[in-house]
């Protein structure tokens, strides 16, 4: 049922698709889908909620053995743009009607909350730009960069308004101008246990990323 509502509501939006349309699609009928989901605004949250805590704790486990904030902040954004690339279903759900469910949507808090977490670390060891606030910081680059996800998936034109390299490059650019250098010496030092575990957790990313890579495959089959 997430799948087929998924795909209804990317293809043509939360408005125009009916609970019918949705349980004909899952092979069910509107009475189960009822039972689970209690109506459409169910089946949206569920959706979103979904697809964020799969990548918010593929963050959270790939950014815990990074020492500086700020590699951390580049590797979630990289994260961030590759899970939507590979989950577009997901993406276009999020981006078109994400804005639907804010009481909701614990998902993209929960995202925040890393971002914040990144951003008030960066501001105590000094790499945040005087008079930037994590907030402001937080919700400038955030809203930039859905901006520019939204323009290129919705773009009716043939030609992609933009390619994500210029993409990447206008978010760098804009977070550039809000941080600056820091003393290494204020970043912690990796321990010797982390390091024993390094081997463990780098194989277990490439697991996890080979999972991200099948179970998309599976929903788009």
């Amino acid at each position: 049922m997430l799948v087929a509502a998924s795909e209804l509501f990317a293809e043509q939006g939360f408005d125009r698709t009916t609970t019918a349309a949705i349980a004909r699609r899952a092979h069910t009928s509107q009475s189960q889908l009822l039972k689970y989901f209690k109506d459409k605004d169910g089946l949206l949250s569920a959706i979103l909620n979904e697809g964020w805590q799969e990548l918010n704790s593929a963050i959270r486990l790939a950014t815990a053995r990074i020492s500086d904030p700020r590699e951390q902040l580049k590797l979630i954004i990289d994260m961030l743009l590759q899970y939507f690339e590979i989950h577009s279903t997901f993406a276009r759900v999020l981006l078109r009607e994400g804005n639907r469910l804010p009481q909701s949507d614990d998902g993209t808090r929960e995202f925040m909350k890393i971002l914040d977490e990144v951003f008030e670390w960066m501001r105590l060891i000094g790499a945040l730009s005087p008079g930037v606030s994590v907030s402001a910081l937080r919700i400038g680059s955030v809203g930039a960069l859905i901006a520019m996800l939204r323009a290129r998936l919705f773009n009716e034109h043939p030609i992609p308004l933009f390619s994500e390299t210029e993409m990447r490059k206008v978010f760098a650019d804009f977070l550039s101008s809000c941080v600056r250098p820091v003393d290494q010496t204020r970043l912690p030092s990796i321990t010797a246990q982390q390091k024993d575990e390094e081997p463990w957790l780098n194989q277990y990313l490439e697991l996890a990323d080979l999972a991200f890579r099948t179970s998309s495959t599976v929903g788009q089959a």
